[in-house]
């Protein structure tokens, strides 16, 4: 019967695992990691939603001698059937330049009206004549064939709106977008097709693409030298999803590993091993389950609940197991009456620790703590009533030789203390407490080819103004007069603001942004100047213009003279997609509304943190503003909040659970000391290494004082139980704190810079308590008279 009922709860457990497992997608966003009620976060954002394209890869071909190779492997890519979408390898202007007809034509349909009633008034009979002699005079005086061209081609200044807008872009953008100054970097973007989903399908598809360069560059001797790099979307999502897939493998794989390993030094039995490593499985299988029903995706961070989980659930069989050595006649109700108060004490202390982490604002930490937490609830049911019960029926196969005894060690863990406390101490006297650093390089994974290709794209094609800085702005409002409104209050504050000096500039698009009542307005005077047509023709024509010259200037007309035919009764926007491919995505509509993206142009010597101009403008619920700049200094903020967040009320856990869980004075003031002791040992460490604290791994400090007050608690109830030297459990304690300190080592692996951070100071930390509860403590309890020193210090002892 009993076979039944196991094989009955292993089906179940499969099942809720494997549909729970299925639930599961990885989340690739880094900006997903950092607090979503940030105002720096909710800009960045938005900023990045504005831009963002989730089907298009990006291309970067760099070549020593300036050749252009990306209409060769255009064209390459076009010829894969149901490979791209699109490939794009030049401006939209170059290949369609009656393209900018329409949308200058916009340009003055939204200008304001008193510049649209000049324009007229110097289009007039009496005027025009004068101004085209201008016009005439500056082509022969000027020395720039460009300017020359300019004029030629667009005689009344129709363009003028156009080119101030590109004028002030071009501070942000000197390049066409798809090649650099010097010919040697061109870009090419491809649009993966829209079946595609997923980052396993994306890698697949990148692979593809990859097969078709490497035979192009195979096939074409001269193209063999071009260096090709892909960023974008679709690089992204397949390096970083295959990266947290890896990460998951290894630190999982490398765990499990160390504790056999470990488990064999200790044992050197395969039928308890195995069944420690079933039980292992189907703990994390039923978290991972719970995990995929209750969360849906995980992030790079919360990834890290894996490693965590197995190297601490696997401390409840070992010291189940070990009591259950210890005492070979007894059964499984006797020895489980044994264990489960400190399994009970401890899985409790914790999993609440670690549900502190959920308090965190960072959602990756908040929901490692959360899993991690509900993992070692469900991993203590698992090691008492599934685990033990097998192990124990091996029990009588393991030796008495190999059975834990009580071995005497001397005096060596008190000398061991005194030196690892000076040097620790030494270390923060000469070194100094650990700083923080709040940059969001933190996010970044170590090796990531697609940020590498994004940093040579931005600073090949996207040169800055050196010694400034450009905040991204985001107006978003649901119809046009709420922007129009938001955008011209946010147009005299920052006008206000770069005449008293707080900003070096700023650029917002206002021109495309429709208004109702001026483009009524202006419609009738548009419709005036479209009257005038024949007579502002035969006056180009009189004063010398070509043909090909007014092509121009008729284009923008004709455009006016179809709006007066076919009047509408909304507002006129201007072609979403046209103004993308010309001047860039600066304004767009979708089911959401109206959004407009625009910069605040900044020294590197101001202080945004204390700008008032930031304040003003965010006044208005329409605006965000974003920008890695930004995000840095508020991100400080963030780690001043964790402290307050998570790390206090861990403290005050962590006291209210020493009155719990400890029966008196000595118990409680050994655990503090051993806390404390642990607590020196992580910070002389981190300040020996150079490590800093950062905004991820502030969450090691609760996780290592819950896993200290953890082992203590296993420590000092054997110390209560059975006398001074504890019969093995500091040995228990050593096998179990190493393996669950290797096991956030194995985070220390990853290659995302965050979790890396967390992973390797959570394990200075955990093999700081558990040197500590395992060597020092017992020898503290048998050397120091607590009686004495409350004796001394004048209070009662309990």
């Amino acid at each position: 019967m009993s076979r039944i009922i196991h094989v009955f709860f292993g089906i179940l457990i499969i099942v809720f695992g494997a549909f729970g497992v299925s639930r599961l997608s990885f989340n690739v966003s880094l900006m997903g990691l950092l607090p979503p009620n940030l105002p720096g976060v909710a800009g960045t954002l938005a900023f990045q939603k504005f831009h963002d394209k989730p089907n298009e890869l990006l291309l970067t071909l760099q070549t020593q001698d300036g050749g252009d190779f990306s209409a060769v492997l255009a064209e390459r890519l076009r010829a894969e059937p149901g490979l791209v979408e699109l490939v794009q390898n030049e401006a939209y202007w170059r290949k369609e330049p009656g393209s900018l007809v329409e949308l200058t034509a916009h340009t003055w349909l939204n200008a304001p009206t008193e510049r649209l009633l000049a324009l007229e008034a110097s289009l007039a009979p009496e005027k025009i004549d004068a101004l085209l002699d201008k016009r005439l005079e500056k082509i022969s005086d000027t020395f720039d064939p460009m300017t020359s061209e300019m004029i030629s081609h667009d005689p009344l200044s129709f363009g003028s709106m156009l080119a101030g807008l590109g004028e002030t872009a071009g501070e942000m953008n000197v390049s066409d977008g798809f090649s650099s100054a010097d010919e040697k970097f061109h870009l090419l973007k491809v649009q993966m097709p829209q079946n595609i989903r997923g980052y396993r399908e994306i890698s697949n598809w990148l692979d593809r693409v990859r097969e078709v360069v490497k035979t192009w560059q195979r096939d074409d001797i001269e193209a063999a030298s071009v260096k090709v790099a892909y960023t974008g979307n679709p690089a992204f999502e397949a390096e970083i999803g295959s990266g947290m897939e890896q990460d998951m493998k290894q630190s999982i794989s490398g765990i499990t590993l160390i504790v056999g390993l470990l488990f064999w030094i200790l044992h050197r039995r395969i039928g308890p091993l195995f069944f420690l490593m079933l039980a292992m499985l189907v703990t994390g299988l039923l978290t991972l389950g719970v995990a995929g029903i209750a969360f849906g995706t995980l992030d790079v961070m919360s990834m890290g609940f894996a490693a965590i989980l197995m190297g601490m659930i696997e401390d409840f069989g070992v010291m189940g197991l070990h009591e259950a050595m210890r005492r070979p006649e007894a059964n499984f109700r006797a020895v489980h009456a044994r264990v489960f108060p400190s399994i009970a004490w401890s899985a409790l202390a914790s999993a609440s620790v670690f549900a502190m982490l959920g308090l965190s604002s960072l959602p990756g930490i908040a929901r490692m703590g959360l899993l991690t937490s509900l993992g070692i609830l469900i991993g203590a049911g698992v090691m008492l009533y599934g685990f033990l019960p097998l192990a124990m029926r091996r029990r009588d196969a393991i030796p008495p030789a190999s059975r834990p005894s009580s071995v005497r060690i001397g005096n060596w863990p008190g000398w061991l203390a005194l030196v690892l406390f000076l040097l620790a101490s030494g270390s923060l006297w000469w070194r100094g407490v650990p700083g923080n650093t709040s940059n969001t390089g933190i996010l970044r994974p170590r090796h990531c080819k697609a940020f590498e290709a994004l940093e040579q794209l931005q600073h090949n094609l996207q040169p800055t103004r050196t010694g400034v800085n450009w905040l991204p702005v985001i107006v978003h409002a649901k119809h046009a007069d709420q922007l129009t409104t938001s955008l011209r209050k946010i147009e005299r504050n920052l006008t206000n603001a770069a005449a008293d000096g707080r900003i070096n500039g700023h650029f917002l698009p206002s021109t495309f942004v429709p208004e109702p009542s001026r483009q009524a307005a202006n419609m009738i005077i548009l419709s005036r100047l479209v009257a005038a047509r024949e007579r502002i023709l035969t006056s180009l024509d009189t004063a010398g213009f070509t043909a090909e010259g007014m092509l121009f200037t008729c284009g923008v007309l004709e455009q006016w003279n179809k709006w007066i035919a076919e009047p509408i009764l909304d507002t006129r926007y201007p072609p979403f997609n046209l103004l993308e491919n010309l001047i860039g995505p600066v304004f767009r509509r979708d089911s959401t509304g109206l959004k407009v993206c625009g910069f605040i142009l900044f020294s590197e010597q101001d202080d945004l943190v204390n700008s008032s101009i930031l304040d003003e403008i965010q006044q208005d619920p329409c605006v965000q503003i974003g920008g890695l700049d930004y995000l840095t200094i508020q991100l400080k903020q963030v780690l001043r909040g964790e402290v307050q967040r998570v790390l206090l009320p861990t403290v005050v856990l962590l006291i209210a659970l020493l009155f719990l869980v400890f029966r008196n004075s000595r118990e409680r003031l050994a655990a503090i000391a051993a806390l404390a002791f642990s607590g020196l040992l992580l910070l002389g460490t981190m300040s020996a290494f150079g490590m800093t604290w950062n905004f991820v791994n502030i969450g090691a400090v609760p996780l290592a004082l819950g896993l200290g007050l953890d082992f203590n608690i296993h420590m000092i109830h054997a110390l209560r139980e059975r006398g001074a030297e504890g019969h093995g459990v500091g040995r228990a304690l050593a096998y179990c704190g190493l393996s669950t300190g290797l096991g956030f080592g194995a985070l220390g692996l990853s290659d995302n810079v965050g979790l890396a951070s967390f992973g390797q100071t959570s394990m200075i930390g955990v093999l700081a308590t558990l040197l500590t509860a395992a060597f020092f403590l017992p020898w503290f309890w048998r050397h120091i008279n607590i009686r004495k020193l409350f004796a001394m210090s004048g209070t009662a002892f309990q």
